[in-house]
C-alpha cells in the first residue's frame, strides 16, 4: 500500500506541475496577445489612429492643461502659455511610457548628432528673419509673453505634429515609398492648423499665407525628425523660430497672431525662403537615404515588444 500511495503521489504531483506549467504558458500567451491588442488599431487604420491622436494630444496639452494649471500659473505670476509647455513635456513622457518597452524614447535611439547637424539649415531662415526684423519690420524687445508663446509652440507644436503622426507611422509602416506619406501628412496638418488664426482676428490672405508657409517649414522639421529619430532638434528649431518672428511687431503680435492686414513684398519674401527650406527638407529624405531612415525607426522600435 505505501509504494501505491508514493506512485499516487508523484502522479498527483507530475500532474500538479503539467497544470503549472500550462497556466505559465498561457499566462505568457495572455501577455504576449494583450502587448499585440495595444496597436491592434493602429495596425488596422493607421492614419485614422494618428488623427485621433493628434487631436487628443492637442486637446489634452492645449485646453485641458491650460484649464487646469493656467490660473494657477497665473496666481504666481507666470501665464497660460508656460502651462501648455508642461502640458507637452508631460504628454512626451507618456507618449514614450505608452510604447514602451519596444519604443527606445522620444530623444534615444536615433542619431541626435546629425539631427542637429541638418538643423542648421534652419540658419538660413534664422538670417533672413533678422534682417527682415531690423531692415524693414518694427523691432520690439522680447517679453515673457512672447518667449513662453515661442516655447509652447516648440514643445507642443512638435509633439502634436511631428512626435506623434511620425512616431506612430514610422512604427507601423516599414517601407520606403511611405516615408513622403508620413512627411505629407506631418507637414500639411501642421499648415492648415493655423487656419485657425483667423477666428482670432488675422485676415483672410495673411491667413492663407501663414497656412502655406508654416507647412513649407514643417516639411524640413519633419525631415529632420524622419532622418535623426530625435524630437529635440525639431523642438529648438521651432522655438527659436517662434522667438525671432516675435521680434517684429509690423508682422505678428506677442501672441502669435499675424497682424499685416493684407500680402505685403516681405510675405512674399517669407514665401520664397521656405520654398527653399521645404526644398531642403524633400533632399534630405531623398530616395537614397530613404532606407537609413527606415534603418532609424526600425532600431528606435522593436516589433517584438
Amino acid at each position: 500500500m505505501a509504494e501505491k500511495d508514493v506512485k499516487l503521489e508523484e502522479t498527483i504531483a507530475e500532474n500538479a506541475d503539467v497544470v503549472a506549467n500550462a497556466d505559465v504558458v498561457a499566462n505568457e500567451e495572455g501577455k504576449k496577445k494583450k502587448k499585440r491588442n495595444k496597436y491592434a488599431f493602429l495596425e488596422k487604420h493607421p492614419i485614422l489612429y494618428v488623427l485621433v491622436h493628434m487631436v487628443w494630444s492637442f486637446v489634452c496639452i492645449e485646453i485641458i492643461f491650460i484649464a487646469v494649471l493656467g490660473s494657477l500659473f497665473k496666481g504666481i505670476g507666470l501665464n497660460e502659455y508656460l502651462a501648455a509647455v508642461v502640458g507637452g513635456i508631460v504628454y512626451l513622457a507618456c507618449h514614450a511610457k505608452r510604447y514602451k518597452p519596444g519604443y527606445k524614447g522620444n530623444f534615444k535611439g536615433g542619431n541626435t548628432a546629425l539631427g542637429f547637424r541638418l538643423a542648421a539649415f534652419m540658419g538660413i531662415y534664422w538670417v533672413y528673419l533678422l534682417i527682415q526684423v531690423f531692415a524693414w519690420g518694427e523691432y520690439i524687445n522680447p517679453t515673457f509673453t512672447s518667449v513662453s508663446m515661442a516655447l509652447m509652440a516648440g514643445v507642443c507644436e512638435e509633439v502634436v505634429f511631428r512626435l506623434v503622426p511620425v512616431s506612430c507611422l514610422m512604427r507601423q509602416w516599414n517601407d520606403e515609398k511611405k516615408v513622403p506619406v508620413v512627411l505629407a501628412i506631418s507637414a500639411g496638418s501642421f499648415g492648415l492648423i493655423h487656419a485657425s488664426n483667423i477666428a482670432s482676428g488675422a485676415g483672410l490672405a495673411i491667413t492663407i499665407g501663414q497656412v502655406v508657409c508654416t507647412g513649407l517649414m514643417g516639411i524640413l522639421f519633419c525631415a529632420v525628425y524622419l532622418r535623426s529619430g530625435n524630437i529635440l532638434p525639431s523642438i529648438l528649431m521651432h522655438a527659436i523660430t517662434d522667438f525671432i518672428c516675435f521680434l517684429d511687431k509690423s508682422q505678428v503680435s506677442q501672441t502669435g497672431i499675424m497682424t499685416a492686414s493684407s500680402i505685403t513684398f516681405v510675405n512674399v519674401i517669407d514665401f520664397a525662403v521656405t520654398v527653399c527650406l521645404a526644398v531642403i527638407g524633400i533632399y534630405l529624405i531623398r530616395p537614397a537615404k530613404r532606407a537609413e531612415i527606415i534603418a532609424v525607426w526600425d532600431k528606435k522600435f522593436s516589433k517584438n515588444e
